[in-house]
């Protein structure tokens, strides 16, 4: 059993969703949506990164060594799943988890209305779209205008990112495809491709924007950026799971 089993433990019998390990502080879990500090000694960096390459492959650990950053996933049999996150701050290492249940939640588990089921197998390719997607082709009206439409009729995910990425560069495509799907610390926006080589960013002076993709769309213009040799090798993937005990859930739209 790894010396971190012992916080993971901790939070499934407590029902947390995260636990923060950070160097130069005590252990950090999020219970019902609010941090609490572990009663536990402050971790140093030299212990804490022991106990993160305990659990973590070798070639994440080599990851983590030159980029200083690594997503991996961890599994406690009979216990739960756990997205892990290690990266560099000013006083070292620091690692944030994710409990993800080794059972995939239903709707009726997670809490949601019927309504919330039919809506996610509602088919939203409307006639509507249709008709903008042909506009589009041929340029009939302009690309910002058509998306400005769109993002009036749905939700879906909330990207922020800024990069030029070359189409062969595997490194930078990875870091680029999982920074997008992280939660917006700002709402600009990340403009159409074109083509594989490039991917442009510009935000608008003195305006905040946010565009909503639906999944589909998130997949379509993001999937042509990989290298054909090395599309297949690529998976997405995503989670759903209540926020807290009996106080609300994250619904995907």
């Amino acid at each position: 059993m790894a010396k971190i089993d012992a916080f993971f433990k901790l939070m499934f019998d407590q029902g947390a969703s995260d636990l923060h390990l950070v160097s130069g502080q005590q252990p950090i879990v999020r219970l019902n949506g609010e941090m609490q500090r572990v009663k536990y000694m402050t971790l140093e960096n030299d212990e804490l990164k022991a106990m993160l390459y305990e659990i973590a492959p070798e070639i994440k650990t080599k990851q983590f060594e030159e980029t200083g950053d690594v997503d991996f996933g961890y599994e406690i049999p009979g216990m739960a799943r756990f997205r892990a996150n290690f990266f560099n701050q000013k006083n070292g290492c620091a690692a944030v988890f994710r409990q993800i249940p080794s059972k995939v939640l239903s709707a009726e588990d997670l809490g949601l209305p019927p309504i919330c089921t039919q809506a996610a197998m509602y088919r939203k390719e409307t006639l509507r779209q249709r008709i903008l997607t042909a506009l589009l082709k041929i340029r009939a009206i302009p690309e910002e205008a058509a998306l400005e439409l769109l993002q009036r009729e749905h939700g879906g995910f909330s990207l922020n990112a800024s990069a030029f990425v070359d189409a062969d560069d595997r490194t930078a495509l990875r870091r680029l495809l999982s920074y997008c799907t992280r939660p917006a610390n700002a709402v600009n926006r990340l403009h159409y491709m074109r083509d594989r080589e490039r991917v442009s960013y510009r935000p608008i002076k003195g305006k905040d924007e946010l565009l909503l993709w639906m999944p589909l769309e998130f997949l379509g213009r993001f999937a042509p950026i990989i290298p054909p040799p090395y599309l297949n090798l690529v998976r997405y993937a995503g989670a759903l799971g209540p926020r807290s005990k009996l106080r609300g859930a994250v619904c995907a739209a």
